[in-house]
Formats: C-alpha cells, sequence, structure tokens
C-alpha cells in the first residue's frame, strides 16, 4: 500500500513543486549554485541527497552480495549512468545543441539503482517511478537535447 502511495503520490508533488513561487526559478544545472540561498539550500540537498541515496545502494550490494554480485550489480547500473553522463557532457561541448536533462531520465536513473527489499530502497522506487511517469506523461519523451539548426532527411 505505501508503495502505490507514494508511486501515485511523488509524481504530482514533484510537479507542482515549481509551482512554489520561491521554487519557481530552481533548475538541476551547474549555475543553481549562484543564485539566491533557497537555490543554494536546494541544490545542496538535492546534491548530497543524491550522493547518500547513491553510496548506501553500492554500500548494500556490498555488503549482502558475493563479489560476483556487487560486480554485477555496480557495472550493470554505472553503465547505464556513465552511458547518459557521457552522451550528455559530449553534447554538451557540442556547438548550438543545448542540453536539457529532463526530471523522467533522473526518474529513470534513479530507479535503476533500487534493487534491493529494503524500506529506503522501496521508496527510492516508488519515488523515482513516479517522477518518471510524470515526466513522460506531462512532457512526453522529450528529447534531452536540442541542436540549433533543422534536421534534414537527405536520399539519394
Amino acid at each position: 500500500f505505501a508503495f502505490v502511495t507514494l508511486f501515485f503520490l511523488s509524481g504530482p508533488v514533484f510537479g507542482s513543486l515549481g509551482n512554489i513561487l520561491a521554487l519557481e526559478q530552481v533548475s538541476l544545472t551547474p549555475a543553481i549554485l549562484n543564485g539566491s540561498w533557497i537555490s543554494d539550500v536546494v541544490g545542496l540537498t538535492v546534491v548530497f541527497g543524491a550522493g547518500f541515496l547513491l553510496l548506501w545502494h553500492f554500500w548494500c550490494a556490498y555488503k549482502h552480495n558475493p563479489l560476483e554480485g556487487f560486480l554485477a550489480y555496480s557495472l550493470s547500473r554505472l553503465a547505464v549512468w556513465v552511458f547518459y553522463g557521457t552522451y550528455l557532457g559530449l553534447a554538451s561541448d557540442t556547438a548550438s545543441v543545448k542540453v536539457h536533462l529532463h526530471h523522467y531520465v533522473v526518474g529513470f536513473l534513479c530507479a535503476t539503482l533500487a534493487e534491493f527489499n529494503h524500506p529506503l530502497s522501496m521508496v527510492l522506487l516508488a519515488c523515482a517511478s513516479g517522477i518518471f511517469v510524470q515526466g513522460i506523461s506531462a512532457y512526453e519523451a522529450a528529447p534531452v537535447i536540442n541542436r540549433g539548426y533543422p534536421m534534414f532527411l537527405v536520399f539519394s
């Protein structure tokens, strides 16, 4: 019951954060720490919270699995995160390309970590899945990169 409740509430709650006046201009970009004190607090909370969840899941995988299980968990999750990180990093260095990390991608990446039969892992899975579904339903699968020029298909 708690999982379904968190799943259904996390998307609308996350989506409505933009309606709070103090959080209206907060964006998860490197410039978040150059704004007002509320942006600093939100930014640091997100960074430390995400770091804690990331480290906790890898520690849990290490503690409760043999070396092979830990490596399987770690390498499979890191492969997905490194793929997106590399893709977005290379795209952001390209001229005329604008990168926007949609919250459905963040929800997906966070949901990949949740594997364990532990309340913290279940909360992460419920909330991340809810945010992912809300992001897809509200904004469709909007691209994370936008080119500044039109693309044409050429058939020869």
